[in-house]
């Protein structure tokens, strides 16, 4: 049986803890995805700097969320959340989840970001919202259809020239729906 978790709104003194929840989450879910130079590049303190920017960005502007999930005191995993910010999806989602990464699957944790992070969007003023994935990253597309995330796009994504990537957009048109997951 997996412990308790908890959800809640992210501080800036949670720019640490999401950073390391992201790169061990990067340096495990990627492994058989990405080339090993481009995992090797994503560090916590960079990531740290990026997530204090982040946290700062929406604390002034109130135009987006980020939200950690903790168990046993240590934060497991986070989503962060806010206007769509890719002209190719913006006409049919106006939020967009900019990123999620769990360290733990199958206890519920995910679900809870995801619920988390549509209620913020519509109390943001949003109905609808899209996020991005790698393609072949096939948990995480099972987990957004098993959110009845519908895909909606796909495009390459460009890391360098050695590091075309393919990425599909799901999309949900209700976040009502998403909020109550």
């Amino acid at each position: 049986m997996s412990a308790p978790f908890s959800i809640r709104p992210a501080t800036l003194e949670d720019a640490l803890p999401i950073a390391k929840a992201q790169v061990a989450v990067w340096r495990s879910a990627y492994r058989d995805i990405l080339p090993k130079a481009l995992i090797d590049r994503m560090t916590v303190p960079d990531r740290e700097k990026g997530w204090r920017r982040i946290l700062e960005s929406y604390e002034t502007s109130g135009r987006g969320a980020v939200f950690v999930a903790e168990q046993e005191g240590k934060v497991v995993g986070f989503l962060s959340c806010g206007d769509q910010r890719d002209d190719a999806l913006s006409d049919r989602f106006s939020g967009e989840i900019s990123a999620i990464y769990v360290e733990a699957s199958r206890q519920g944790i995910g679900t809870g970001l995801m619920a988390a992070g549509a209620q913020a969007l519509s109390e943001l003023g949003h109905k609808t919202a899209a996020l991005w994935v790698l393609s072949d990253n096939a948990v995480a597309r099972a987990f957004y259809e098993s959110l009845q995330g519908a895909q909606v796009a796909e495009r390459l994504a460009e890391d360098g020239p050695e590091n075309n990537l393919s990425e599909v957009a799901y999309g949900w048109s209700d976040l009502a729906e998403l909020a109550r997951a």
